[in-house]
């Protein structure tokens, strides 16, 4: 797959179904929750890969790690990538979480571990401990607004970058 233009740049908005106009001579992927019109989700893609380093996923399916970096530090791509990266998140936590669980009924000799460590992992949330002077955390449903108003606001720049061309 070709991720540079004529001059040797990485493509970014370029990628995406979403993000171009009529032309659709350099989309690979759609930024959708499922593929469309033939092309694949990269969210799904994404997902799929499991990698919580990102360095295969970047080398698999992008440009490699330097285009990867780039492209989700894009304020355009941010919303998407902060939303798919909770979710690979949760999704791998639930996994361990699983695999603790089913250790812990087996008659294996770290079963007992395995139980207390579930049973405090549910009974406690790690909880991350700050040096210094303490910081304001935004709660759950702040990040979600924010979440959804950058998401909108993402959407409504797609919109006019399609009216114009």
């Amino acid at each position: 797959m070709n991720f540079k233009n004529t001059q040797g740049q990485y493509l970014y908005q370029a990628l995406f179904y979403e993000t171009i106009g009529s032309d659709k001579s350099t989309v690979i992927y759609t930024l959708k929750a499922e593929d469309y019109e033939g092309y694949p989700s990269l969210r799904k893609l994404y997902l799929a890969s499991k990698d919580i380093t990102e360095y295969s996923f970047a080398t698999q399916y992008l440009g490699g790690w330097d285009h990867w970096k780039a492209l989700k530090s894009k304020d355009w791509f941010k919303p998407y990538y902060d939303l798919w990266r909770d979710e690979l998140l949760s999704s791998l936590k639930t996994e361990i979480l699983r695999a603790i669980y089913l250790k812990s009924l087996s008659d294996d000799k770290d079963a007992l571990t395995a139980a207390r460590m579930l049973l405090e992992r549910l009974e406690k949330p790690v909880e991350k401990k700050f040096r210094g002077r303490p910081i304001q955390v935004p709660s759950e449903e702040e990040n979600e607004r924010t979440r959804l108003l950058e998401a909108s606001r993402a959407q409504a720049d797609f919109e006019r970058l399609k009216d114009l061309n």
